[in-house]
């Protein structure tokens, strides 16, 4: 059981690393191939968006959103991840 758990984090992480490394010119489609597959969970998406937000990237996590609002992503952002995702942005506006 504990394996799973380490293995689940060490896959979250490489999918975290994964987002961040993202070229600015990222695409949804590239935010797609990353997280589609993967097994995620709303939680894992709330994570996602904290760690990108505590690493100020705000572009991916938009991208994040609007895979989500496109319609064919399993996921449906909840009012946490919606705050989560505001306040990244509101940071990085910040000087």
């Amino acid at each position: 059981m504990d394996d799973d758990i380490e293995d689940s984090r060490q896959r979250l992480q490489a999918i975290e690393d994964s987002l961040v490394s993202l070229p600015v010119t990222a695409d949804i489609a590239q935010v797609e191939a990353l997280m589609l597959g993967e097994g995620l969970v709303e939680h894992n998406l709330t994570t996602i968006l904290l760690n990108l937000r505590k690493r100020q990237k705000w572009r991916v996590a938009v991208l994040i959103s609007d895979w989500v609002d496109r319609g064919d992503c399993p996921f449906e952002l909840t009012t946490k991840q919606w705050n989560i995702l505001l306040s990244a942005c509101t940071r990085s506006s910040r000087p």
